[in-house]
């Protein structure tokens, strides 16, 4: 959309619609793309708005999307795949600017839903995007979250959550040219195993809330305890384990 927006890449795209000019509706039987970045296809209906200068003032639709795998700039080993998806969203298109009203999600027997923009300016990309999600297994956690993203954050996670379930989920992507991208992630656990320093035994029955803000990874423990060899049980309910400068 502007010299300075890095380009992403199609190898082949396909469409079959039927256009309504009383209503000015483009109606999607399919849309299909092959990328590098990705593959899917949708379907669904955009209005088109009032024309600006000749051209297409902006588009306002609802798109169901299947048979989607992502893969944006080689972030993941291999593809991530997506069950289903619906998205409400308007894109104008000068200057560009994608607005999601709605973004919903089927995963791994659970529910996602976001919002936010996509826009492009004479620094590039800029995307603002919140999310929200009932539930999730650490390991689809980890499947989903890029390895160049939080690597040192990633690696805790991966190296030390042994078993739990993530619950009421909240994140937040901001992202600006030239900029440190700003992250967000908060999320309830329970059930979990944690092995919290490598010269002591794992906590378990853990349960409680952790965030993550920028570099900063908070985690306190509502309930649960620690075994020691030897026998007998530490409580630690209300203790917090603090990981500074994660990145």
């Amino acid at each position: 959309p502007t010299p300075e927006a890095q380009a992403i890449p199609i190898d082949s795209a396909r469409s079959y619609f039927t256009y309504l000019p009383d209503s000015r509706t483009l109606r999607f039987d399919e849309l299909s793309v092959e990328s590098k970045w990705g593959r899917g296809s949708l379907e669904g209906q955009a209005e088109i708005g009032l024309p600006v200068d000749g051209r297409i003032g902006d588009l306002v639709g609802q798109f169901r999307l299947s048979g989607l795998t992502v893969n944006p700039a080689d972030f993941y080993p291999e593809p991530v795949s997506v069950a289903v998806a619906e998205l409400d969203f308007q894109l104008s298109t000068s200057p560009f600017l994608l607005e999601i009203g709605r973004l919903q999600v089927e995963d791994d027997g659970n529910v996602a839903t976001g919002n936010g923009t996509i826009r492009a300016d004479a620094r590039g990309w800029e995307i603002a995007l919140d999310g929200q999600m009932n539930a999730l297994r650490p390991a689809r956690l980890l499947e989903l979250w890029p390895m160049a993203v939080k690597p040192k954050s990633r690696k805790w996670i991966a190296e030390n959550v042994k078993a739990g379930t993530m619950r009421d989920i909240s994140g937040a992507v901001r992202l600006r040219a030239g900029e440190e991208p700003e992250n967000f992630l908060s999320f309830d656990f329970s059930d979990g195993e944690v092995r919290f320093l490598r010269t002591m035994p794992h906590l378990t029955g853990a349960r409680g809330h952790a965030t993550l803000v920028r570099n900063r990874f908070v985690v306190v423990a509502d309930e649960g305890v620690v075994t020691a060899d030897q026998g007998g049980e530490v409580d630690v309910t209300g203790t917090a384990f603090i990981i500074p400068d994660v990145k």
